[in-house]
């Protein structure tokens, strides 16, 4: 069911892509070539200055919509992001990917003690991504510039800039 409501396939390259989906295509696009410093720095631009932070919490909010996540779980995993990718795109030479520091902030994170733990589908199987988003900015991963682009494995690493 979450893939039906969340990961909705897109058929026209002017939609909106689905933030749960666009989050894991920018996630795989951003996949550091080895665990180099420069290799972390070339992941950390594309992780942090694309779109994957921001459509994150919309992405949580369609799982939130659709009765897949509670108050609670939203709450957590706000949280969880927030420590994720501050300890990510923070850190003058990055240590980690973020998949990794995704897991570290989840284990450390404490349980939420507030919001509701029951869910129910709002929005009964309805697709309709402008239910929960609307694109105020292109999507995708960040560009990786300077010496970063050394440690890139393909040219999607090297999206265009986007004026």
């Amino acid at each position: 069911y979450e893939d039906e409501v969340c990961h909705p396939v897109t058929h026209d390259s002017d939609d909106t892509v689905p933030p749960c989906l666009d989050i894991v295509l920018i996630e795989t696009t951003c996949t550091p070539n080895g665990t180099s410093p420069l290799a972390l720095k070339a992941h950390q631009q594309c992780m942090c200055t694309g779109s994957f932070f921001f459509e994150w919490p919309f992405c949580l909010q369609c799982l939130f919509l659709h009765g897949l996540r509670s108050e609670r779980d939203v709450s957590h995993y706000r949280a969880v992001l927030d420590a994720a990718s501050t300890a990510l795109c923070d850190a003058a030479t990055p240590t980690a990917e973020f998949k990794s520091i995704f897991l570290s902030a989840q284990h450390m994170a404490a349980e939420p003690t507030e919001g509701a733990t029951i869910s129910s589908d709002a929005a009964q199987g309805v697709t309709d991504v402008s239910l929960y988003f609307t694109a105020t900015a292109p999507q995708g991963p960040g560009r990786i510039t300077g010496a970063a682009t050394a440690a890139t494995a393909t040219a999607l690493f090297t999206a265009p800039e986007v004026t």
